[in-house]
């Protein structure tokens, strides 16, 4: 048994249960969760908040003739089919939140707020949960719906016929409680088994276990099989009420977080799965224009790292309001994400601009057409070349097809032809993945694209795939191995070397972001190790604290090959490398210039 994996072992006995926290794999389960969730275990999910207060931008609700065409638009087929195209297992689908538009009918919400001249119903006429889970059931895929468990507080006339004739704005009073019990379980009797889980927001508040409880055992009474889970808001994990799966909600710098197992322990179910909830793209319900909120690889990567240990994910994408289907952007992502890493690897990816590709002669960004990845470069000669040397076991190549390609380009790797590529198409492509080899062996390769014929040749971006597990890391001059100083999960702790060890505190996950640079996460806390306060100043401590998306990049770190399994760490702001400050014992570590010193040399352990 290698010392890696003895480490992981010994870091599965440690843990309290908290968004950073590790778990025990737990007890068999006393109610709820446990095999009922299988379906979820190591999948991933999408979702679109599909709400009115997402439309329009202005933040002023539709009208209710305009809400109605919207739904009526919704194009059930297509997004099934995108889902499908996903690879995902599941959508969960808003039906509705606090604006009191929602885009399914409910009899009892209407009798509880009687349509006026004046406030007409907001609920759609047409049924549009029903009519996406049989879409989505044709195909194998499952339905989640997002509901609440607040009033619509956006509709005082609904609130005030909920509440007992007065708004009770945010927490509902015992009124609205009672008579929100009764939309729930015309929505459950209404769908029934078109539904197989609910993900129910606001369950936050203090005291009201038997509210939430009411929630879990009507979806079940309605749907013997469908799934549940409460959210107790925002980095909380666990309900207060025993559900089948967690929440999860995360911003995407909160994941991964690391547990030992696909389920943990939470108050009245042993076997709760592990299940994250976050958005890919702008923030919650964008539109299919905003930017996605991580790149390529840490959106592959994260998802990867969840579901490589048995949890579950799903991801918050924009879309097009007028029939629903899903962001150009966000498809590009999982599709990188379905096609790229196996189980156990992560992805690296180049685009046409990283200064790791180098190029022949007659490479410009003067492209026919657009690029799938943000920029690409284009050549139009017969002998135009492109290279990569990458470390890892494989490696997809992106780029265009169309009229003016091609026809063909040939792929080698370390000199030896592995592909030849068929460019041209009558009709122009972007972002297509052109080829894509497998099973290499682990080490350093290089692979080149050239062009076949007259035509354009497009590299828009290489994704390589690279083995790189959860270790520990041990300064070659001292054999000690860097550490939290503390098991303690907050910012500011900081990072020092102790004596070798199993300890979750000294277990680093490495997670690939771009360029080839890396997040070091300590398994404990799910925090990052940095540089403080962003200096690029010789002997700065290193402390873990939260990974941010913004610049500065004193999160990320280059891993430049030393030979013979070591290697150094050059920090991307600052451009200086990991040091152990002294040989001893619980000296800290600190960034300086390079010196060739052991005490900048690392291995894995």
């Amino acid at each position: 048994m290698g010392h890696t994996f003895k480490r992981w072992l010994a870091a599965a006995a440690a843990g309290a249960v908290g968004l950073a926290g590790t778990v025990l794999a737990p007890a068999p389960a006393a109610a709820t969760g446990g095999s009922a969730t299988d379906w979820m275990s190591g999948g991933w999910g999408v979702m679109t908040h599909y709400l009115a207060e997402s439309e329009p931008v202005t933040g002023e609700m539709p009208t209710v003739e305009e809400w109605e065409a919207r739904v009526d638009g919704y194009d059930v087929e297509a997004v099934a089919d995108q889902i499908e195209a996903t690879g995902a297992d599941w959508m969960i689908f808003s039906v509705g939140q606090i604006s009191g538009f929602w885009a399914a009918p409910n009899a009892r919400y209407d009798e509880l707020v009687p349509a006026t001249a004046e406030h007409p119903s907001r609920l759609a006429t047409r049924d549009l949960v029903a009519d996406l889970g049989e879409a989505l059931h044709d195909r194998g895929l499952r339905l989640i719906v997002y509901f609440v468990t607040d009033p619509p507080r956006n509709d005082p006339y609904a609130d005030a016929q909920l509440s007992g004739g007065t708004p009770s704005g945010a927490n509902g009073n015992d009124t609205f409680r009672d008579n929100w019990r009764t939309v729930f379980a015309e929505y459950a009797a209404q769908w029934g088994t078109s539904v197989d889980g609910w993900w129910i927001d606001g369950a936050w508040q203090p005291n009201e276990e038997d509210y939430y409880t009411s929630f879990v055992t009507t979806a079940q009474r309605h749907n013997a099989d469908t799934v549940v889970t409460l959210n107790p808001g925002l980095g909380t994990l666990c309900s207060a009420v025993g559900t089948d799966y967690t929440a999860g909600e995360a911003r995407p710098t909160d994941l991964p977080v690391f547990h030992d197992g696909r389920y943990v322990n939470c108050p009245g179910v042993a076997q709760t799965q592990v299940h994250y909830l976050s958005y890919a793209q702008g923030t919650w319900g964008s539109k299919p224009d905003a930017p996605m909120a991580l790149t390529t690889a840490q959106f592959v990567n994260t998802t990867r790292a969840v579901t490589d240990y048995g949890g579950a994910v799903t991801w918050d994408v924009g879309f097009h309001r007028e029939d629903g289907t899903l962001s150009d952007a966000a498809m590009a992502q999982f599709a990188a994400l379905r096609e790229g890493p196996r189980a156990g690897e992560q992805m690296d990816d180049a685009d046409a601009t990283d200064p790791r590709l180098r190029y022949s002669s007659g490479w410009s960004d003067d492209n026919p057409g657009e690029c799938g990845a943000g920029d690409c470069l284009s050549a139009k000669h017969p002998r135009a070349k492109a290279q990569l040397t990458f470390t890892g076991t494989g490696f997809t190549w992106y780029g265009n097809t169309g009229p003016e390609f091609g026809p063909r380009a040939a792929v080698r790797v370390d000199g030896r032809l592995v592909d030849i590529v068929e460019t041209w198409s009558d009709t122009p492509r972007t972002g297509v993945a052109l080829s894509t080899v497998r099973g290499l062996r682990h080490g350093r390769h290089t692979v080149e694209i050239a062009a076949l014929g007259n035509g354009y040749v497009t590299i828009d971006s290489v994704a390589t795939y690279v083995a790189r597990p959860s270790s520990g890391l041990t300064v070659v001059g001292t054999g000690l191995e860097v550490a939290v100083q503390s098991p303690t999960t907050g910012c500011g702790v900081p990072v020092v070397q102790v004596a070798p060890g199993t300890a979750a505190n000294q277990t680093f996950h490495p997670l690939l972001t771009s360029e080839g640079h890396e997040r070091l996460i300590a398994h404990h806390s799910g925090q990052s190790i940095v540089v403080q306060s962003a200096s690029t100043q010789p002997g700065t401590p290193i402390i873990q604290c939260q990974y941010s998306l913004a610049s500065p990049t004193n999160d990320e770190w280059l891993r430049e090959d030393l030979g013979d399994g070591r290697f150094r760490l050059k920090n991307r702001h600052s451009g200086l490398y990991l040091t152990a400050s002294s040989t001893e014992p619980g000296a800290s570590m600190v960034q300086t210039t390079w010196s060739g010193s052991p005490l900048q040399i690392f291995t894995q352990s």
